[in-house]
């Protein structure tokens, strides 16, 4: 095409499991629990397919002592599920995001 993009038909699913291959990049996956535009329960289908084996059970994390969603580690990858957001997580819930992102660069 004239942008020089090339789209894979299998989406990005085959390039979270090269990025995982390698073992070189961290990955953190999120979604908002009010996302009807890529609901979570597709990503958690579709980390299915990856066959990755979750390590444990979605644990809850709290900013400030509030609910703020659930994470569950898989091999290569965090997954959050950010409480009370839509697709566009920052834009529902900014603290929540901005603290997602700082553990990224903590971690």
């Amino acid at each position: 095409n004239q942008l020089g993009y090339n789209i894979d038909e299998k989406g990005s699913m085959e390039a979270y499991r090269n990025l995982i291959n390698r073992g070189q990049i961290k990955i953190y996956l999120f979604n908002g629990d009010w996302d009807d535009v890529v609901p979570f329960r597709d990503t958690v289908k579709n980390l299915a397919l990856l066959d990755l084996q979750p390590r444990g059970d979605y644990q809850p994390w709290k900013i400030d002592g509030q609910h703020a969603g659930f994470i569950r580690e898989y091999p290569g990858l965090l997954f959050w599920i950010v409480k009370g957001a839509g697709h566009e997580v920052p834009q529902y819930q900014r603290q929540r995001a901005f603290q997602l992102f700082k553990d990224f660069l903590k971690t």
